[in-house]
């Protein structure tokens, strides 16, 4: 990702005139393509965080250009993710088009492909939240080292993208 006035913010950032929710260290865990180091390279880790990635970490892997064929053989099973996407807005699954689709999709993605995260598709634990079944993705909120709140977007039939219903619980 490049970021065209990079030094300025930077700088903004070092001098305290720049507040941000989070710190640029936290771009590392934002990008997917950590979740690909992850799995691509667990060698790096000892046998407890293997076994923790292993367990909770979808499989993902950087995307190749050379793995199309299989990529449009498994539709069905991928997910296909931006390195920086937002809140589901660059996430192409493959469950939810037809073939001709997902061929078509793939092409955005191999026209820039180190930009982008080949995923395992995990299916979202339904809810029921007053007779009616929802779908949830949450995440903590921290500050100083502390759980300070909760964020979360919820969806009918499981795809958590940008149109989802958000809310946050802020704790105490």
């Amino acid at each position: 990702m490049e970021v065209g006035n990079f030094d300025a913010l930077l700088s903004a950032a070092k001098s305290g005139r720049l507040a941000m929710i989070n710190g640029f260290t936290s771009m590392i865990a934002q990008s997917k393509k950590t979740m690909a180091l992850w799995h691509e390279r667990i060698d790096l880790f000892d046998a407890t965080e293997q076994d923790l990635i292993r367990r909770h970490v979808p499989r993902s892997g950087a995307f190749r250009e050379s793995e199309l064929n299989r990529y449009r053989r498994d539709r069905e099973r991928l997910v296909v993710k931006r390195q920086f996407g937002r809140i589901g807005e660059e996430v192409l699954m493959g469950s939810h088009c037809t073939d001709q689709e997902w061929t078509d999709w793939l092409g955005w993605p191999a026209s820039e492909p180190e930009q982008w995260i080949v995923q395992e598709r995990f299916d979202n634990l339904p809810i029921v939240v007053d007779g009616e079944t929802i779908y949830g993705c949450f995440g903590p909120y921290v500050v100083d080292g502390k759980f300070a709140g909760l964020y979360n977007r919820f969806a009918r039939d499981g795809f958590i993208a940008f149109n989802a219903l958000v809310g946050a619980v802020v704790g105490t």
